[in-house]
C-alpha cells in the first residue's frame, strides 16, 4: 500500500500532467477525465484520456461516460486510449474492461530524487548535443526522425514534425538531447517540464547495448535536478527499458497502465 505522502507525490504528477498536456493538445473534461487530442500527429501516445483526482468525488453517470469518451475521440479521428496512474486508482482499470476498452499494458511507474541518481557516463565515441529552439533545422529533424525511427509506430520526420518541434522547445515544453556515435545520430530523449517526466528515450536498433540510454536519461535528469527540479519520473516500456532507468537511480512505485479502444 503506497504511504499517503507518496499518494500525494502522484498526485501532484497527475495535475501536472494535466497541464502539461493541455499547451499544445485540444482538451475536453468529460467524466473525472480530461481528454486530449494530438491536433496534427496520430501517434497513438500523444493523445489519451487521463483520470484526475481534483473529479473523483464528483457524482457521474458512468455507463455514459465512456461512450462520451468514444465519440469525442472520433470526432478528434483518434483512438481512445487511457492512462491511469494505478496507486491512485487501483479500481478503474477492472471498470474500463468491463465496458470493452482492452488493456494495452502495464508500465512500472518510477520515480527519482536528486539523492537517488547515479552517474552513467556516455560510452566511448558517444556525444550528447543539447538540442533547443535556436538549434539548426537538420539537427533538431535528427532528433525527431532518431526518436520517431527508435519506436516502431513512429512516424516518417516531415518538415511539419520538425517546425512543431521547434515551437514545442520554443515554449519550453521539452529539454531535449541528440546522441551521436562518431557523428551519427544514435539516440535521443526529452524531459517534459512542466510534469517532470523524462519521455521518448531511445535508441536505434544498430547502437542498442551500449549505455546510450542510461547515458542520456542521466543527462536529462542531472540536468533537470541541476535547475532546480526535486523530482524526475517516468513509465518504462518493458523490463529492459526498467534494467536500463534503474541502473541510473530510479525506483518502481507501481503501475501506469495503459488501455486502448481496438480499431
Amino acid at each position: 500500500m503506497p504511504s499517503p505522502a507518496m499518494l500525494d507525490l502522484l498526485r501532484l504528477i497527475e495535475a501536472n500532467t494535466a497541464r502539461a498536456i493541455s499547451i499544445d493538445r485540444q482538451t475536453a473534461t468529460i467524466g473525472p477525465f480530461l481528454a486530449s487530442a494530438h491536433p496534427t500527429n496520430d501517434l497513438v501516445w500523444l493523445s489519451t484520456a487521463l483520470p484526475l483526482s481534483a473529479r473523483r468525488d464528483e457524482s457521474f453517470d458512468w455507463p455514459k461516460v465512456v461512450p462520451e469518451l468514444r465519440a469525442w475521440f472520433k470526432r478528434h479521428d483518434r483512438r481512445l486510449r487511457f492512462e491511469i496512474l494505478e496507486p491512485l486508482w487501483p479500481e478503474l482499470a477492472p471498470h474500463l474492461i468491463e465496458q470493452g476498452v482492452e488493456l494495452q499494458g502495464r508500465m512500472p511507474l518510477m520515480l527519482c530524487a536528486p539523492a537517488g541518481l547515479r552517474a552513467a557516463p556516455s560510452p566511448p565515441g558517444v556525444t550528447i548535443e543539447p538540442v533547443t529552439a535556436d538549434s539548426p533545422f537538420e539537427q533538431i529533424r535528427d532528433l525527431v526522425q532518431t526518436a520517431n525511427r527508435s519506436f516502431n509506430d513512429g512516424p516518417e520526420t516531415t518538415d511539419r514534425h520538425v517546425h512543431e518541434h521547434r515551437d514545442a522547445l520554443a515554449r519550453g515544453q521539452y529539454r531535449c538531447v541528440l546522441a551521436r556515435v562518431d557523428g551519427q545520430p544514435a539516440g535521443a530523449g526529452s524531459m517534459t517540464i512542466q510534469n517532470d517526466e523524462l519521455v521518448g528515450i531511445g535508441t536505434l536498433p544498430a547502437f542498442r547495448r551500449r549505455g546510450i540510454a542510461a547515458a542520456v536519461s542521466h543527462y536529462l535528469v542531472a540536468d533537470h535536478f541541476g535547475r532546480g527540479h526535486a523530482l524526475a519520473w517516468l513509465s518504462a516500456g518493458d523490463h529492459v527499458a526498467r534494467a536500463v532507468y534503474e541502473k541510473v537511480g530510479f525506483t518502481v512505485v507501481g503501475d501506469q497502465v495503459n488501455l486502448m479502444d481496438a480499431k
